[in-house]
């Protein structure tokens, strides 16, 4: 199974670390949320950071 955790990344926008089966499985950042969560159609779950 796959999963992702989003979170801010200051003003360069998004970071995205994947997990498959629990094993680290790739990183990415891109400045739009939504083009992060697009490339993620195959993840079961996408945890998004909330913010302090």
């Amino acid at each position: 199974m796959e999963v992702l955790g989003v979170d801010a990344c200051g003003k360069q926008g998004w970071g995205e670390i994947a997990l498959a089966d629990g094993v680290y499985a790739g990183s990415l950042a891109d400045c739009r949320l939504d083009t992060l969560i697009e490339r993620a159609a195959s993840a079961r779950v996408i945890a998004v950071g909330a913010g302090a």
